[in-house]
């Protein structure tokens, strides 16, 4: 998985903060717990960003980051997992119990992290769970609300100045760091 590895090595290079930009309707469980594993063996804290959509696994990623910063007008959505499989119905049972455990896992720190029971969080994201940035940030599923100042010349990244005369804070972008999408 190329962000892990990038999270890795960045982490191994310096102890200055990583922005993990992301923009992503989600994808695989395991991909993205590679990531997440990655965000929570890092050297450097990981600052998650939600630029527009943070969604499933992705939404997942975002939650692991040391700070969690939410774009205005972007959206974070979760929901329960979903699969398929085809087996001897045994087995199908034994993998469903392993997947279920190993989400769980994942759905507990999401639930401590916002502050909230875990029956409470599985009962919000029963069907699909959508906050937007600012929904996210009152609910405790973001830390801050940001807005974007892009310059023409520059890519996408959160290094920079940050702007703390206004009331939400306000990052310059400059520097590419690094942002992935599924």
């Amino acid at each position: 998985n190329s962000i892990a590895h990038s999270i890795s090595d960045l982490s191994s290079q310096s102890s200055e903060p990583i922005y993990l930009l992301i923009n992503s309707p989600g994808g695989s469980v395991l991909d993205g717990a590679m990531i997440v594993s990655a965000i929570e063996s890092s050297k450097a804290p990981v600052y998650t960003v939600c630029l527009q959509i943070c969604a499933s696994m992705a939404a997942i990623i975002f939650e692991y980051g040391t700070e969690r910063y939410a774009v205005d007008r972007s959206f974070l959505m979760f929901h329960p997992a979903s699969g398929g499989m085809e087996s001897e119905v045994d087995k199908m049972v034994s993998r469903v119990q392993s997947i279920q455990r190993y989400i769980g896992k994942m759905e507990t720190f999401i639930a401590k992290r916002a502050g909230i029971g875990f029956e409470r969080y599985k009962a919000l994201s029963s069907v699909e769970l959508w906050l937007d940035g600012e929904d996210a940030v009152n609910s405790g599923f973001a830390d801050t609300l940001v807005s974007v100042d892009a310059e023409e010349e520059s890519s996408l990244s959160i290094f920079g100045e940050r702007n703390t005369s206004q009331e939400t804070p306000h990052y310059r972008f400059g520097k590419f760091n690094f942002q992935w999408t599924y």
